[in-house]
């Protein structure tokens, strides 16, 4: 039966008729920080995802998370979600209605993350290149992307799922000349500081000029 949590721990599914006791996930900091994955990242179709299952998912979130969560905290925190539940077969494991563009949203945002952030010294660009930009993001995306070509094509989509914003406005904001009139909003410019693992001092210097890049890096 769909959302039906009799029988469920935190290993998951077992058969018998026992209630799932909510009380049973002590770490309550861990349930809402998953809680917070599936909200942003995870949506909803009509039918089934057999591809991911509970066990599948959940060694996803922790692969990118870097925490370790049971596959019963997992399955409970779908559930608190809205998502379907359904017991795959008889293991201890679930479906659930999860889309599958949305997961592997996810996976890129896991395999893009670390790279946006990443510090390197080694720089193999024409930095004069990127001097027509506005802003320098081009830039850093192609030093931290060098030789990570697949991975640099789902760049602005990532960024564009963080900031809530559509790809192409990311595009837009990356490929504007220095007389734009273009401006990225506040907001959304301090998130890309984060995400780009960028302090404000060094964004001024390489917004100001793009050769820059090898005083601040080097």
């Amino acid at each position: 039966m769909n959302n039906d949590l009799t029988g469920l721990d935190l290993d998951g599914f077992k058969d018998n008729d026992i209630e799932f006791d909510p009380l049973s996930i002590k770490d309550k900091d861990l349930l809402n920080s998953v809680r917070a994955i599936i909200q942003k990242y995870f949506d909803k179709k009509s039918s089934f995802n057999r591809k991911y299952d509970s066990y599948a998912l959940k060694k996803m979130i922790e692969r990118i998370n870097g925490r370790y969560l049971s596959n019963g905290l997992l399955i409970y925190a779908m559930y608190l979600e809205g998502f379907k539940v359904l017991r795959y077969k008889t293991t201890v494991n679930s479906l659930f209605n999860v889309s599958q563009q949305s997961l592997n949203n996810y996976l890129d945002y896991g395999d893009v993350y670390p790279l946006l952030a990443w510090r390197t010294n080694n720089i193999y660009i024409d930095e004069k290149r990127y001097s027509i930009y506005k802003y320098p993001f081009k830039a850093l995306i192609a030093i931290r992307f060098y030789s990570k070509k697949r991975l640099k094509a789902k760049v602005s989509n990532v960024i564009a799922l963080e900031l809530n914003v559509g790809k192409f406005e990311v595009d837009r904001w990356f490929t504007c000349r220095k007389n734009s009139h273009i401006e990225i909003p506040k907001g959304s410019l301090s998130t890309l500081l984060e995400l780009f693992n960028l302090p404000e001092y060094e964004y001024n210097l390489l917004k100001e000029d793009i050769t820059n890049i090898r005083r601040v890096f080097l």
